[in-house]
């Protein structure tokens, strides 16, 4: 009898979201009152485009996941950069924190790694 595939581990994706706004948060400081809701939207895309990726990566190419992602983490460093207080190095280094968090959940959960520029 044949052993079953090992099945990825489980990620708990609330709790991705919530840590990754926790990041976020952390990097903009004092800042992230202001840029929250928006913000905060465009985590919630980002989180639900690495569920998605996990959940259809056999269907997708690299470059399609790669395409997806990079164009999530620019929306929200343009939704950060809409702020007078948030210059171009703080914006990316939330956008850096946001996706360490959510990247390593999409390859616990599928083994998929995505760097984002």
């Amino acid at each position: 009898m044949a052993t079953p595939p090992a099945q990825p581990p489980k990620v708990n994706w609330a709790q991705v979201l919530s840590d990754a706004t926790a990041a976020a948060g952390k990097v903009l400081g004092k800042n992230w009152n202001i840029v929250s809701v928006g913000a905060k939207n465009q985590i919630n895309n980002l989180t639900n485009t690495a569920k998605y990726i996990a959940a259809n990566k056999n269907k997708m190419t690299k470059s399609e996941y790669e395409s997806i992602v990079s164009d999530q983490a620019l929306s929200l460093q343009t939704v950060l950069l809409i702020y007078k207080d948030i210059d171009i190095a703080t914006a990316e280094q939330a956008v850096q924190a946001v996706w360490t968090v959510i990247g390593g959940a999409l390859q616990t959960a599928a083994g998929v790694a995505i760097k984002i520029k």
